[in-house]
């Protein structure tokens, strides 16, 4: 990712944050009101924000299509990654999505939990600013963090990763590669509506936490393939390039975000 640099919260930049919480705010209150959960507001969002489908003037290809472009641009092993993807029964996306609901409950994406087996998690939803990031990690040094999530029955063992793994803090992502805010958040322009792609937090956290070795970005599926549903194929891609071509796990990963516009037809 390309250096980032840490956000202050002057006037304007506080109304684009207040903007980003309306918009989570907004999701919740749906929720409540008739059964809308986050990633479902996330969805209307994409379906209505005037994304260029001719990008790559590839459209007319299918998902799998759009896999195998990718792969071939990025000079993977294309036919061993397809023959994967094929033959896989998407297992390790359906596990990740379901414990997680098993230990924590349904949430919106995306979703991420910081800190460590020792202390707890805490969770935070949503494309949050970086100074929500920061404040959790604050929260995970100090002495008594409080009551967090213990994340009891997620595997965090053998999932793609950034930064070292003796990092004394994780943050556990839960991303949905149809999630227009999961693309945002990642610093990818996946929706007109929202200025989220521009703040570039994830590179701010990899540039403040990752490259110190303070803390190890563990992703975790969570397709949504009721709102989504090309959103499953994309997670079995991605875990097949994990599985045969490791580390090219996160170009794919950003690739899927950058090309969501076409695979999802």
């Amino acid at each position: 990712m390309s250096e980032g640099i840490e956000i202050e919260l002057d006037t304007k930049q506080a109304a684009v944050i207040s903007l980003v919480i309306g918009l989570l705010v907004g999701g919740i209150i749906g929720f409540a009101a008739g059964n809308v959960n986050i990633s479902d507001t996330q969805s209307r969002t994409v379906d209505n924000s005037g994304l260029d489908n001719t990008k790559n003037n590839i459209e007319s290809q299918s998902p799998k299509e759009v896999f195998r472009q990718i792969s071939d641009d990025m000079k993977l092993n294309t036919d061993e990654v397809m023959e994967c993807y094929e033959t896989s029964e998407n297992n390790e996306a359906n596990q990740d999505r379901n414990n997680a609901v098993r230990s924590v409950g349904r949430f919106g994406t995306p979703t991420f939990f910081i800190g460590n087996r020792e202390k707890g998690f805490v969770e935070l939803t949503g494309a949050q600013p970086f100074s929500s990031f920061r404040n959790a990690i604050n929260t995970i040094r100090s002495d008594e963090p409080g009551n967090l999530t213990s994340l009891d029955g997620v595997q965090l063992e053998g999932e793609p990763t950034k930064g070292q793994k003796d990092a004394p803090i994780k943050i556990v992502e839960y991303n949905e590669f149809g999630c227009p805010f999961c693309a945002e958040w990642q610093g990818i322009d996946a929706s007109g509506r929202t200025p989220i792609d521009s703040m570039k937090i994830a590179d701010t956290l990899e540039n403040q936490y990752v490259d110190t070795g303070e803390v190890e970005i563990i992703s975790k599926d969570y397709p949504v393939p009721q709102l989504h549903p090309n959103g499953p194929k994309a997670h079995k891609a991605a875990n097949c390039v994990f599985e045969h071509e490791k580390d090219s796990y996160w170009e794919f990963h950003d690739q899927l975000y950058e090309r969501r516009d076409l695979w999802m037809k």
